[in-house]
């Protein structure tokens, strides 16, 4: 598919097939969530569907599902193909690779591609592809992805290295029970497994219905269409941003091994005639601890999803809109690690370099971009055993702010921008599967970084373990507060309390299968976004507004915005005029 087709087909029909590829992706994500059997896809929505050319070039994808999956879940099939070429491949076969070499990603995110074959001539003419996290698959503990500790990428679980495990339409019982014996709940690893082999069966049957209606060259014709429409306006958008050179630097608190050693971040986006340049030379290097990614997964993604974000954030994921993209990464960076690097926590570096990337836009579009976001995976992992023997395991990731624009106020609490539109696992179906109480979920006051539009809020979750218990978190963040932009000011950082019996209460940010006794007391703090603009340029009606809904004190409402609040909760307008002639300046 790597010559482009002349358009064959009339305005009316291109629209209509253009439509229907997406509605595929669409209908396979639907599929998906009612067939999985782990709570982090049919509820989290940890997966990527889509459509990929016989090359690899992606056709469409899910909008659900994660950002950072963003035009890459076509990446690992040069892995599959090189074991397996195309003249060897059937109708009915089915791959599997989580090769850290091919995706960059810890090996909990399984891809998995079937073929798609056209009329006879035709030969193989696309891949349908469900990439999804899978709970559990071996490794030093349970939920690999979940360990902070780990110093190789053999410590983290079973690698499949594109291996075929359906043989034109038949499963091969070997592969099943290796996967089932690496994995401390396999009835849920299987079942998630074959929910993604019957999403994938099901992309294939709606692609050949469209062929069997509209004919494989017109589709091609419009796939090929759709690509070059899409180059075309990403490099509109970007020729009417000035050329130049744009920095921005943020960092991570540690790696979980050296635990204080910062890593440091320092971008380059440049932007010359229709094209945007993305460097990451000078960012740390590889690092011990399992907080790396591969080229694939770590640097190339998140250039994709800041590029979409401050640039053509309206324009539907496909190959044409990042042909104008590039970007710069020299091997065995943190976001390039090298073979046998540990990869378990990559998730959680994510989020920040893409706000810091964002950062760097800032200077270019900055009616389209906004203040930092908590930026922080937040990772949290209750495990243990119930009274008959059996395992349990809670995963969960925590909310925080969103920054603030020249648009408005921060949004938020919401999940990461590398998250996308994963769901809340609601309080009542924790309670229900699992021995925790959560006692406490509600907004964190004076979070939000002030501003003349105010960041979001963080959040406070408390909860109790009714059960011991082995906690695992990764607390990201918690030095680097998420910045204010156009002279807005920054939030503050959030922080972990685990405070057990008889114990006094001790501060946590990454620890691995940490035994808690029964009637542990965990508190969460999430950080807020950064503000937006002079604070004390915000409305004094607005500010008393956030102080009597709570968002911000009385306190916090002098000193941030120059706003005096009686104890009545009124406006003192004198002082509040007198405070806000001694504006910082």
């Amino acid at each position: 598919m790597n010559k482009p087709t002349k358009m064959r087909t009339d305005p009316i029909t291109f629209e209509v097939i253009d439509f229907l590829l997406r509605a595929i992706a669409s209908e396979l994500e639907t599929n998906l969530t009612r067939t999985s059997y782990s709570l982090m896809i049919y509820e989290y929505k940890d997966f990527a569907v889509g459509i990929v050319a016989a090359d690899g070039q992606l056709i469409c994808q899910g909008t659900g599902g994660l950002p950072i999956f963003l035009a890459d879940i076509g990446a690992p099939l040069k892995s599959v193909l090189e074991a397996h070429p195309i003249e060897t491949i059937r109708p009915g076969d089915a791959f599997v690779t989580n090769d850290p070499e091919a995706s960059g990603q810890h090996l909990n995110n399984v891809t998995m591609y079937m073929p798609v074959f056209g009329d006879e001539g035709e030969g193989l003419i696309a891949f349908i592809t469900v990439r999804a996290h899978w709970t559990d698959i071996g490794g030093c503990v349970f939920g690999s992805m979940m360990t902070s500790s780990s110093t190789e990428i053999f410590q983290e679980g079973v690698q499949f290295p594109a291996l075929k495990f359906c043989n034109a339409g038949q499963d091969d019982e070997q592969i099943l029970r290796l996967i089932a014996r690496n994995s401390r709940i396999p009835e849920i690893t299987i079942g998630d497994l074959q929910a993604q082999l019957a999403a994938c069966r099901l992309g294939e049957q709606r692609l050949k219905e469209m062929m069997s209606r509209y004919g494989w060259e017109t589709i091609k014709g419009t796939i090929d269409e759709r690509w070059v429409r899409s180059e075309q306006l990403a490099r509109k958008r970007i020729e009417q941003i000035p050329d130049g050179v744009y920095e921005a630097s943020c960092w991570l608190d540690n790696d979980g091994i050296e635990m204080d050693r910062r890593l440091p971040f320092n971008f380059k986006v440049i932007v010359k005639n229709d094209e945007v340049t993305i460097d990451f030379s000078d960012i740390v290097g590889q690092v011990k601890g399992p907080y790396n990614a591969g080229m694939v997964g770590g640097g190339i993604t998140a250039a994709k999803v800041a590029y979409k974000y401050a640039l053509i954030p309206d324009l539907h994921s496909d190959e044409g809109c990042f042909r104008p993209l590039k970007v710069i990464l020299p091997p065995g960076k943190i976001l390039s690690a090298r073979a046998g690097a540990p990869m378990a926590r990559f998730n959680v570096i994510m989020a920040t370099v893409i706000d810091g990337l964002i950062k760097a836009f800032g200077e270019v579009v900055p009616e389209n971009v906004a203040a930092a976001h908590h930026a922080a995976q937040n990772s949290i992992q209750f495990t243990g055993l119930r009274a008959d023997g059996r395992l349990w395991n809670y995963n969960d990731t925590a909310h925080g702010g969103w920054g603030a624009s020249r648009h408005g106020d921060g949004s938020g609490p919401f999940k990461t921008m590398s998250h996308g539109d994963c769901k809340d696992i609601p309080v009542e179906i924790v309670e229900a599967l699992y021995p925790i109480r959560i006692d406490e979920l509600s907004l964190r006051p004076d979070s939000g970084g002030a501003g003349r539009a105010r960041g979001g809020l963080g959040t406070v979750r408390r909860c109790t373990a009714l059960d011991p218990a082995n906690l695992t978190v990764a607390w990201e963040r918690t030095t680097c507060a998420p910045w204010g932009l156009f002279g807005g000011k920054a939030a503050e950082v959030g922080s972990v309390v685990v405070h057990q019996p008889e114990s006094a209460p001790a501060s946590i940010t990454k620890v691995t299968q940490m035994p808690i006794r029964q009637g542990t007391q965990i508190t969460f703090l999430t950080a807020g976004g950064g503000g937006a603009g002079d604070p004390f340029e915000r409305p004094v009606s607005a500010v008393a507004r956030d102080v009597e809904m709570g968002y911000i004190s009385a306190e916090r409402a002098l000193q941030d915005y120059g706003v005096s609040i009686s104890a009545q909760g009124k406006v003192d307008e004198p002082a509040t005029a007198k405070h806000r002639e001694k504006r910082p300046r």
